[in-house]
């Protein structure tokens, strides 16, 4: 049913978002790392719900090197040009955190972590959620320091896509 949650949301980097609802023997497949995804929570007490994700990694030096931006990435002749790259490329996932800043920290939140969840540094305990808060606002703030115009109107462009699709059948 439409309201018992479960609802698979993807923000493709500055496409349309779609939400999916669950459905027997629906399977989605995309590429986790140019897809921000979260899944709403499970709101029915009616039947359980159960998922199966698959994680294929590429090897570690590959992956870093994907994800290095460096100064000769950032040559674009126009934003549209930024906008295209950072689409169908690796090095989204580095500007995304800043684009979509809101939706990450919502995914972080939904997480559902516990009171037991902590983390202690320095004498300090605060919890595993405030950790990842932490380390996002921080990261935001260096993409921000570095990549101001460009963040910006990636930014903007998010703001004027049109309210996610919905697929419920």
């Amino acid at each position: 049913r439409d309201d018992d949650g479960g609802v698979l949301r993807l923000d493709p980097f500055l496409r349309r978002a779609l939400r999916i609802a669950p459905a027997w023997n629906r399977l989605v497949l995309f590429f986790s790392d140019l897809v921000l995804h979260s899944v709403e929570p499970w709101t029915t007490r009616r039947a359980p719900r159960f998922a199966i994700s698959f994680w294929f990694d590429g090897t570690d030096g590959a992956v870093n090197a994907e994800t290095a931006l460096t100064r000769d990435h950032l040559r674009f002749a126009s934003y549209d040009a930024a906008a295209d790259f950072f689409a169908t490329s690796p090095l989204q996932r580095v500007v995304s955190r800043a684009c979509y800043e809101e939706e990450y920290l919502a995914s972080l939140e939904a997480c559902g972590f516990g009171d037991d969840d902590h983390h202690q540094e320095g004498g300090d305990e605060e919890s595993a959620l405030d950790v990842m808060r932490r380390a996002h606002a921080a990261a935001v703030a260096d993409l921000r320091a570095k990549l101001r115009p460009l963040i910006d109107e990636l930014r903007r462009r998010k703001a004027a896509l049109p309210p996610p699709l919905e697929v419920f059948v």
